[in-house]
């Protein structure tokens, strides 16, 4: 099975050349899944990703309108190859999921919307842990239009910035290094105080680990949360989720619904919505 995972945006400029979230961050989260053992018998390429010219440091909203049309220009290229059975998208704030359900003429699956309905199956109450408070508040949002928002108890923030999250990733490459830095320390510290906080005072029964950054701890928040007596909380990274419902939707020949996704060429058009 060949899948392409294509990113929301790639950052062009030097102020925020440090930040291209492309190889390293999900290299890394590749890497962990790889080691669980997901990608037995998938063939898996980054797509190259739309350029955006010094992108908005800020994840709001204002920046997810920003980085939306070139995210569908590359949905649309990436399905129309011929090459590939699925796509993926990653980040927990990626741009035009219900367009590019439209748009795409493979399956897709996106990170955050699969994570919540790996969580559903297997918990009736999930907590989000995010980087900001805007990236948290659009996550919500897309909670409430899936119509998930009721088993979503939580979305907590450690109140960093994923471009101060990549500096650390760029700063120390190697894991092992990073992991021993004190900057990165408190990162995984505000996590685990946020994780412990959305199991004991949210009554979480699985948490979710929003922006790619953060996913590339999946193993060190597995670790800690099972020595304070935590492993019967499953620790969900979007990635993960994102790469198994593309593998289910091609195994089950599934695509979107063209009446849950119209256009205006829908062969016979609904009498009402």
């Amino acid at each position: 099975m060949k899948i392409a995972l294509v990113p929301p945006y790639k950052p062009v400029g030097s102020k925020y050349q440090m930040t291209n979230e492309g190889p390293l961050a999900i290299n890394e989260v590749i890497e962990l899944v790889t080691k669980r053992g997901q990608m037995e018998g998938v063939e898996l390429d980054i797509a190259d990703a739309y350029p955006i010219e010094n992108p908005l440091e800020e994840r709001d909203e204002i920046f997810l309108a920003e980085i939306t049309p070139g995210f569908l220009r590359k949905i649309k290229e990436y399905s129309e190859m011929g090459k590939y059975d699925a796509i993926i998208t990653n980040g927990s704030i990626e741009p035009g999921f219900f367009a590019a359900r439209e748009i795409s003429k493979i399956p897709i699956a996106s990170g955050p919307h699969s994570a919540m309905y790996m969580a559903s199956l297997i918990a009736d109450r999930f907590s989000v842990l995010e980087l900001t408070d805007a990236m948290a508040q659009i996550v919500r949002h897309y909670a409430q239009t899936w119509g998930i928002s009721h088993k979503l108890v939580s979305i907590r923030n450690i109140g960093v910035s994923s471009i101060y999250m990549m500096r650390l990733l760029h700063k120390y490459k190697n894991k092992e290094e990073r992991l021993r830095a004190l900057e990165v320390k408190e990162v995984i510290d505000s996590s685990i105080i946020q994780c412990t906080a959305a199991i004991e005072k949210d009554r979480a029964n699985a948490i979710i680990l929003g922006c790619i950054p953060l996913q590339t701890y999946w193993d060190v928040f597995r670790q800690r949360l099972d020595q304070k007596g935590y492993q019967e909380i499953p620790l969900i990274m979007g990635v993960s989720a994102a790469l198994e419902m593309a593998k289910a939707m091609v195994n089950l020949k599934l695509m979107p619904s063209k009446r849950a996704y119209p256009s205006d060429n829908l062969e016979r058009q609904p009498a009402f919505r």
